[in-house]
C-alpha cells in the first residue's frame, strides 16, 4: 500500500537534517495531499467526516489547511467498528499492532503495515544518530515487555537484527531491579533507552560496563524531570537525552544535543499546538494535535495526542531545518484543576518545593484526590523531621492557593503502573484517556 511513497520517504529522511526549511515544508505538504486523498477514498471514518463538514480532499493542500478539519479524538476511532478506521481492502490480521497503555484501563491498538512500521522507526534511528549511534551498536530497551500477540516483528526488523545492525535487546522493566541490573550487565550495551524512573532506579556500580562502552542514555514514555536526569547522568556517567514519542507515529520530537530544544519530526508528522482550539504562539503552552504523514493502513489526521507542549521557534539555532518545542510539558490527563480554576501541571507545584527543601527525598508522587484535596506521597532516604514536612506543606499550599488541603504521606515505596511506567503525578478526577 503506497509502497512508492514510503520508499521515497525512506530515501529522503536521511537527507533532511541538511535540507532547507523550505524543502521540509514542501515535502510535508506533498505527503499531506497524498495522505488526505488516500484517507478520503479508502477510510470510512474520514470519508464521513469530510462529507459531514463539506470539505473535499482537494481543499487540503498544505499543513495550514488541516485546520479546516475538526480534531479527531482517540474515542472517535476506538468506538466504531475497526473496518471504519482501517483502509478498505486491508486485513487487520496482516498489520503490526502497537498497544497504547491506556491509563483508564481502555487501551487502544494502533495498526500499521509492516513497511510503514519500518519507515517511521527509521525516524527514531535518525534521532539516535544525532547522539552518536553507530550501526553495530547494542541498544538495551528498558520497557514493559509486550504480549506475544503485540510482539510480532516485521521481516525488515528481523533482517536488521540478524545482520547485527542497530541490535535491540528488550529488558522487561517489570522485573525486580536487581534482575534489570543483571540483564544490563549481560547485554553490555552501547546505548540504554527506556523509562527514566526505572533507569534511574537501576544505576549500575562503576565497572559494570567496560570503560567507554556505554555512550549515552535516552529516555521516553514519562516526564524526564531534572531530578531524574541528574540521577541518571551521575549514575551512569554519560549524557542523557529525551525522545518524545507516541505509538501512533513512533517519534514526535527529540532533544537537540546542542540547544536543549526539541526538534519536531516535521517530515514524519504535521503538528498543531492549540489552546481552546486556536494555535498558540512561540513560548505559549498548548495541546498537541498531529497528522501522521506515513500512516495509510490506519490514518491519523488532525488527531489529538493528549500531550501538552510549549511551542518553540520555527527552526532550531543548531542549524537543522526542523521546527521546535521548548518543553514537553506532560499529558493533559495528568493536569490538576486547582480550587481557583487554574489548570496546572503538578510538577510546576511540587518540583520547586522538593528541589531545595527535601534532601531526604528518594521518590515522590503527587495525587489530586478531590477538587480541593492534594496528597504528596514520598519514600525517603532518611526519616524527615516533622518540621521538614511542615515546611513542605506550607510551601505547597502557598503555590496551590487558598481553599486547598495538602497532605504528605511517607511510604516505604511507590508502586509502578501495570505497564511498567512510573507516574510522578496523576489526578483521580480525570478518567478520560
Amino acid at each position: 500500500m503506497y509502497t512508492k511513497e514510503l520508499l521515497h520517504t525512506l530515501g529522503a529522511l536521511w537527507r533532511h537534517p541538511r535540507a532547507s526549511r523550505e524543502d521540509i515544508v514542501s515535502f510535508r505538504n506533498r505527503k499531506i495531499r497524498r495522505l488526505v486523498m488516500h484517507a478520503y477514498g479508502n477510510v470510512a471514518y474520514y470519508r464521513r467526516l469530510f462529507d459531514r463538514i463539506g470539505i473535499h480532499p482537494e481543499d487540503i493542500s498544505s499543513a495550514d489547511d488541516l485546520s479546516l478539519l475538526p480534531i479527531t479524538e482517540r474515542n472517535d476511532l476506538r468506538t466504531g467498528p475497526l473496518s471504519d478506521a482501517v483502509s478498505h481492502g486491508v486485513s487487520p490480521d496482516g498489520l503490526v499492532r502497537r498497544l497504547t497503555s491506556g491509563s483508564s484501563g481502555r487501551p487502544f491498538v494502533v495498526r500499521r503495515a509492516p513497511l510503514e512500521d519500518h519507515v517511521i522507526h527509521m525516524f527514531r534511528i535518525r534521532a539516535h544518530r544525532s547522539y552518536g549511534l553507530r550501526p553495530r551498536d547494542r541498544i538495551a530497551g528498558v520497557v514493559a515487555a509486550p504480549s506475544r500477540k503485540d510482539r510480532r516483528e516485521t521481516v525488515l526488523s528481523r533482517l536488521r537484527q540478524a545482520a547485527g545492525i542497530h541490535r535491540y535487546y528488550p529488558v522487561d522493566c517489570l522485573q525486580p531491579f536487581r534482575d534489570i541490573r543483571r540483564c544490563l550487565e549481560e547485554i553490555n550495551p552501547d546505548v540504554i533507552s527506556g523509562y527514566p524512573s526505572t533507569i534511574a532506579q537501576v544505576t549500575l556500580p562503576d565497572g559494570a560496563f567496560p570503560a567507554g562502552r556505554l555512550r549515552y542514555v535516552t529516555c521516553g514514555g514519562e516526564s524526564l524531570t531534572s531530578l531524574k536526569r541528574t540521577t541518571i547522568r551521575e549514575g551512569y556517567g554519560v549524557p542523557v537525552y529525551d525522545i518524545h514519542g507516541a505509538h501512533e507515529c513512533n517519534i514526535v520530537a527529540w532533544e537537540c544535543p546542542e540547544t536543549g530544544l526539541y526538534h519536531v519530526c516535521d517530515d514524519n508528522i504535521a503538528v498543531d499546538v492549540v489552546r481552546d482550539g486556536k494555535p498558540v504562539r512561540e513560548g505559549e503552552q498548548g495541546e498537541l494535535v498531529i497528522t501522521v504523514l506515513h500512516a495509510y493502513a490506519m490514518p491519523f489526521i488532525r488527531y489529538r495526542l493528549g500531550d501538552v507542549v510549549v511551542k518553540g521557534p520555527d527552526t532550531c539555532p543548531c542549524g537543522q531545518p526542523f521546527s521546535t518545542f521548548r518543553e514537553i510539558a506532560g499529558r493533559i490527563r495528568d493536569y490538576f484543576t486547582l480550587p481557583d480554576g487554574r489548570l496546572v501541571h503538578p510538577l510546576e507545584v511540587v518540583l520547586p518545593v522538593i528541589t531545595d527543601n527535601a534532601p531526604w527525598l528518594n521518590q515522590f508522587q503527587m495525587v489530586q484526590e478531590t477538587e480541593t484535596r492534594f496528597a504528596l506521597r514520598v519514600s525517603t532516604l532518611r526519616k524527615p523531621a516533622d518540621t521538614e514536612l511542615d515546611l513542605l506543606r506550607q510551601i505547597a499550599l502557598a503555590r496551590i492557593g487558598p481553599g486547598a488541603e495538602f497532605g504528605i504521606q511517607v511510604v516505604d515505596s511507590i508502586p509502578f503502573e501495570a505497564g511498567g511506567k512510573f507516574k510522578d503525578c496523576y489526578s483521580m478526577l480525570r478518567t478520560d484517556e
